[in-house]
């Protein structure tokens, strides 16, 4: 008796994967529609992730670059206001019921443009967004202190000790309270635009990696059916092809220049921060001079305390490695460094309060400023030039695509249809 096998178990394993039928399997026509419906899928996904990572990119180096370099400069300038405001009040209120008007007057231009930056920055961050309620803090707090240097100022001549107290309790809060947060807001609108340039920037990968495999499936489609049907052309898959290439090179052009520009502005920001940093650092010790000048202390002895900190402040501008090092790029830096020591030599050799001293201290926040404000401009001219590299980037690429899409969607519309009909259907029997 002859025993009836059944199916062989393994047949199946041994059958085309999903894959090999989807790509391979079955008549010709229900292989192309199958890549014609891929393909089409992908250069509109491929559209979609151009179109996102464009605008993007593009508002990152124009309308959000323009609001977070403005942002930075407002935060850095308040600060060095606050700190210049400080130094001056101490100074410009003598505890021997003397008063310098220069300092007084220097006093007030720091406290407005003090309330200038914070008006201009408040008015820039986003309601709940990172910096909000720092800026609201100083808003509240600064009306404070400035009400305690004005009640001091009042009170210098009638009575000096709670003059003094007065100015001590305000220079109090400035040091514990406003200049810290200050610090904090500048910090994270520092560290918001770096991520503003990271983001503007660098190589579109995932758009690249898409759009390359994309163009490579049209491309094999392209060939496969030019070497089946002996044409030359298919009209619609050239465009198709075409379409996706110009859009890649655009991304790739457009990256390129870009980049380049983001780099350049991040290279000039990065070297305006050293130098507000030096700025800071310089206000710093003039506000320690002053305060040992406070104490009493003779013009050409200062204490040991306070000669121990100017030598760090200069230090933390002067060494190999320090802030001005950092900031090597920009040109001013060579008068910068003859500015800070020359101030340093006029602090050690004719001592704190000085004529000498004072000249000396002017002509480093002078160079130091007009440095800051090159460097600043430069950031800014540099993301205006990203910005105008990447304009169109958020459409272009994408309506390429797009039309790359519809190429591939006719170009496999016109070979099915030859297989439409008696002759056709033989010929997708035999196929």
């Amino acid at each position: 008796m002859t025993a009836v096998l059944g199916p062989d178990p393994t047949t199946e394993q041994r059958g085309p994967s999903r894959w090999r039928r989807f790509v391979a399997g079955g008549t010709t026509p229900g292989r192309l529609w199958r890549w014609g419906v891929a393909l089409v899928l992908a250069c509109l996904l491929t559209a979609t992730v151009s179109a996102f990572s464009g605008s993007t990119r593009t508002n990152a180096a124009g309308d959000d670059g323009i609001r977070l370099a403005s942002l930075d400069y407002d935060t850095a300038e308040l600060y060095e206001a606050l700190e210049g405001a400080n130094a001056s009040a101490a100074t410009g209120i003598g505890a021997d019921r003397t008063t310098s008007p220069t300092a007084l007057a220097s006093y007030g231009s720091y406290v407005t443009s003090a309330y200038l930056r914070l008006d201009h920055a408040r008015g820039q961050l986003e309601a709940d967004g990172p910096g909000a309620a720092d800026a609201e803090s100083i808003a509240y707090a600064l009306p404070r202190y400035t009400a305690g240097v004005d009640a001091a100022q009042a009170l210098r001549t009638l009575d000096p000790t709670q003059a003094q107290l007065d100015l001590a309790t305000a220079s109090q809060l400035m040091s514990s309270t406003i200049l810290p947060t200050a610090d904090d807001l500048q910090r994270m609108q520092r560290d918001a635009l770096a991520a503003d340039y990271r983001q503007a920037g660098g190589f579109p990968v995932a758009l690249t990696v898409l759009g390359v495999l994309t163009l490579v499936g049209l491309v094999v489609v392209s060939v496969r059916e030019a070497r089946r049907t002996r044409r030359v052309l298919n009209l619609g898959l050239v465009v198709a092809v075409v379409a996706t290439a110009v859009a890649l090179l655009w991304w790739a052009t457009a990256s390129v220049v870009a980049t380049g520009h983001v780099d350049d502005a991040a290279e000039h920001n990065a070297t305006a921060s050293a130098l507000a940093q030096a700025r800071i650092v310089m206000l710093q010790t003039r506000g320690t001079e002053t305060a040992a000048l406070q104490a009493g202390t003779p013009s050409a002895a200062v204490t040991a305390s306070a000669t121990a900190q100017f030598a760090t402040d200069f230090d933390q501008v002067l060494r190999p490695g320090g802030l001005l090092d950092a900031a090597q790029s920009s040109p001013d830096v060579g008068a910068i460094r003859n500015a800070v020591t020359a101030w340093q030599t006029a602090l050690r050799v004719q001592g704190a309060g000085t004529d000498g001293s004072r000249v000396a201290f002017t002509q480093v926040t002078s160079v130091l400023g007009d440095a800051i404000d090159s460097e600043r401009g430069e950031r800014t001219d540099a993301l205006a030039a990203a910005s105008t590299a990447l304009t169109g980037l958020a459409a272009g690429p994408a309506a390429l695509l797009v039309l790359a899409a519809l190429g591939t969607a006719l170009g496999i519309r016109v070979r099915l249809l030859e297989y439409q009909g008696p002759r056709g259907s033989r010929a997708a029997r035999a196929t």
